[in-house]
């Protein structure tokens, strides 16, 4: 044998040793899992070392150890590796089963929540409802108070005007005592009505319908309406009590008085026709226009 150090074999020793003290700490939970890679590390360095060693006669017996401890190293950071990816897998699944349970816990809650807020929310909508119907109800009465007495006042004024119209003048007075008889409607005297243009609402057969029909229209409308005999006009077709409104001055006015005024859209309910004794304005007629 020869007394000449070997300087390779003793760092391997030195190398694996460290290494295998610093695999002890694999087993410290959680942190000593993370010094898997420095004890492979410094297992392979002590492999390198010793087989550099082997190649020395001397003191062969360092290197011998070196390369039993690197070993040992580098089963240690694969035991340690592998209890590594163990506990990650563990954390996974313990993340997901507290996702999980956290998941359920909030769900709960959101029931609970909506299962107490629910009847308030119906509570607080029955409740609005209420107060609107109210609000409504007294704000309809209030207008009917106000309207009413302006609708009283009309509908007088519009008597007073009715009477008026269908006054005939009395007769002179003589000896003869007759019966009294229904008073005939005012007709519109032809002069100032030639040549003018009316709205055509109601055709009559009786006097009496068409007064009754002017009434109806004017408690509807709040404005006068006019009755003439189109037996008076060669323009129209005789035998008829006419209820109109007007007159105009041209024949879009009576138009436009059917369509905006009246708010009558067809030509049965209302049209425009020229006053005159020409017999060529027989056939034409006005339809409501916009």
């Amino acid at each position: 044998m020869t007394d000449e150090f070997n300087e390779w074999g003793l760092v391997a020793f030195v190398l694996g040793l460290i290494g295998t003290l610093l695999g002890v700490l694999i087993f410290v939970k959680p942190f000593g899992l993370l010094v898997f890679p420095f004890v492979a590390m410094l297992g392979l360095l002590a492999w390198v070392f010793s087989l550099v060693g082997l190649r020395k006669p001397a003191r062969r017996s360092l290197a011998i150890w070196g390369t039993g401890l690197g070993s040992l190293c580098m089963a240690v950071s694969l035991f340690g590796a592998y209890l590594l990816f163990q506990t990650v897998d563990t954390m996974d699944d313990l993340v997901e089963s507290l996702g999980d349970e956290v998941q359920s816990i909030i769900s709960e809650s959101v029931e609970e929540v909506g299962a107490e807020l629910a009847p308030i929310a119906e509570e607080s909508i029955d409740q609005a409802f209420e107060n609107l119907g109210s609000v409504v109800d007294e704000s309809i009465e209030n207008a009917a108070e106000e309207l009413a007495p302006l609708v009283d006042e009309a509908i007088e004024n519009l008597g007073e005007t009715t009477a008026t119209e269908t006054t005939v003048p009395a007769a002179p007075s003589t000896t003869t005592t007759v019966a009294p008889t229904t008073a005939a409607p005012q007709i519109q005297p032809e002069g100032p009505l030639d040549g003018m243009y009316i709205s055509v609402i109601v055709s009559a057969e009786s006097a009496g319908a068409a007064e009754q029909a002017r009434y109806d229209l004017e408690e509807q409308y709040l404005q006068p309406f006019g009755i003439l005999l189109s037996s008076d006009y060669r323009s129209l077709r005789p035998g008829y009590w006419v209820v109109y409104a007007g007159p105009f001055v041209t024949a879009e006015a009576s138009q436009n008085a059917c369509w905006y005024t009246l708010n009558k859209r067809s030509a049965s309910e209302c049209y425009g026709r020229r006053l005159s004794q020409d017999l060529r304005d027989v056939d034409i007629v006005y339809p409501p226009a916009s």
